[in-house]
């Protein structure tokens, strides 16, 4: 029998409960929450009606879909329907709830199993356990027990959707991650190395901590380069860079797909700071003699966090800016110990600009970005969009506002929403559903929900209890 009402409360002589986490074809997402669907099994008709009538379900999170009297017909339904929960008596004529448990078992390997049971027989739990049943409650119990189960398998399965959902926007989101990865490699964004051991094992990239990585940019200025001598002059300065070497070169293509045509130079894993900084300069040297009497050659030596600073507060700051223009072309410096102390010195005066102001200029963007929600609120804003009004990378924008809010995109402008919600029944000229469309919630059903959500009370409890709250004000 399919239903078509929601429905609450248990009793009866045992019961098993399974739940599914197979998600893609048994569950509904309404908005941002998931209602898992449920069978009833039952051999008494009072029991299963009194199920039907007196347990909480929907608000539990569940949609009973379907009640049966007998094991048998439940897996007949199984063979064509995916449900999430399974809640069945153990005693039925022709199959048992442990009977059905073990073809759950064998067939849903994934499903957890919970058994509410009048039976306190050893070989009764043994069984139950065999058939991967994590939860065997006898009763009689109270139906707060019962529903504090519910609650807890629910939670379980919460935990399980989201760990799908993040598996799956990771692997449609890889290629920006990939992306994102490198960018912040390459601006610096990646000092330690937990951290990026974290994140290049998510992006299914290799990494050796024992390897060291020098990144070294050369912007040509002639206007006008043939195919072949362009390609020409990447290759003689690949062999110049480091001294490339045969076992490194799986590297460039994955490096320049992100640079252009700019020049990366590796080093083997094992180097150590005291041996680059002597490659880097004899390097350099060698691209100063064989390169500047021909181009004009502008270099820039580019060390982890500093490039990405420099380039932030190169917009921001005229100090920097001047002090920039003010430095010597690397190609008029005639001597190494020169541009040693050219890097160091513009290492050392760009990282005493760079510690004042990255918290600062974070938060600003930020608060630019809460500034846009604060006034569009009400229309269907995506995290893209936001993300665009400060020009972030979506991923990189959804993890700077968390860490700057502590709340992650979506809840901010949940709670953004339903504070206006508040304010607009207060004021008491709107009926609730008109409320819920001034904030952006279409639907009356929804917007009870999510306003329940962040306050604990529907809207109709919040204007009853602020009409109190005004009385006893007068």
């Amino acid at each position: 029998m399919v239903l078509q009402k929601r429905i609450c409360r248990c009793s009866g002589e045992s019961l098993c409960i399974w739940e599914s986490a197979y998600f893609n074809k048994s569950s509904r997402k309404e908005g941002r929450t998931v209602v898992y669907r449920i069978i009833l099994l039952d051999d008494e008709e009072i029991i299963r009606e009194g199920l039907v009538d007196f347990i909480p379900w929907s608000e539990l999170g569940f949609d009973l879909v379907a009640t049966f009297e007998d094991g048998k017909d439940a897996i007949a339904y199984l063979d064509h329907n995916s449900v999430d929960v399974i809640l069945s008596d153990i005693m039925m004529a022709e199959v048992s709830g442990l009977e059905l448990a073990e073809y759950v078992c064998q067939h849903h390997p994934r499903t957890k199993m919970a058994i509410l049971s009048g039976y306190k027989e050893f070989e009764f739990a043994q069984q139950a356990i065999q058939c991967n049943v994590k939860h065997y409650l006898l009763k009689p119990m109270e139906l707060d027990e019962l529903r504090r189960v519910l609650h807890q398998l629910k939670q379980e399965l919460d935990e399980e959707h989201e760990a799908m959902e993040e598996k799956r926007r990771s692997h449609e989101l890889l290629p920006l991650l990939q992306e994102q990865f490198f960018s912040d490699l390459l601006m610096g964004a990646l000092w330690n190395s937990e951290e990026m051991l974290r994140r290049s094992k998510l992006i299914q990239l290799p990494y050796a901590e024992a390897g060291g990585c020098c990144v070294i940019e050369l912007e040509l200025e002639a206007e006008e380069w043939s195919d072949n001598g362009w390609e020409s002059f990447v290759a003689g300065l690949r062999k110049w860079v480091l001294g490339a070497r045969m076992e490194h070169s799986r590297m460039y293509p994955v490096l320049n797909s992100y640079m252009g045509y700019k020049i990366v130079g590796v080093f083997a894993p094992g180097s150590d700071m005291k041996e680059l900084l002597p490659a880097v300069q004899a390097q350099l040297e060698k691209i100063r003699k064989s390169a500047a009497a021909i181009f004009n050659v502008r270099l820039r030596a580019v060390g982890q966090s500093v490039y990405g600073d420099l380039a932030e507060l190169a917009r921001s700051s005229s100090r920097l800016r001047s002090y920039r223009e003010s430095v010597k072309p690397i190609t008029e410096l005639a001597e190494p110990e020169e541009i040693r102390s050219l890097g160091r010195h513009t290492l050392e005066e760009v990282g005493r600009e760079t510690v004042p102001h990255k918290s600062v200029s974070s938060m600003a963007l930020v608060e630019k970005a809460q500034q846009f929600m604060s006034g569009q609120y009400h229309l269907d804003l995506s995290l893209e969009q936001v993300a665009d009004q400060v020009f972030l990378h979506p991923v990189y924008f959804s993890r700077l506002f968390k860490q700057c809010t502590g709340m992650n995109f979506s809840d901010y402008l949940m709670r953004l929403r339903i504070e206006r919600a508040m304010e607009l029944l207060r004021e008491g000229n709107l009926k609730v559903y008109e409320a819920g469309q001034r904030v952006g919630y279409g639907n009356a059903k929804y917007f009870n929900r999510v306003f329940k959500q962040v306050t604990g009370m529907t809207p109709r409890d919040y204007v009853r209890q602020e009409a109190l709250l005004g009385k006893d004000r007068l």
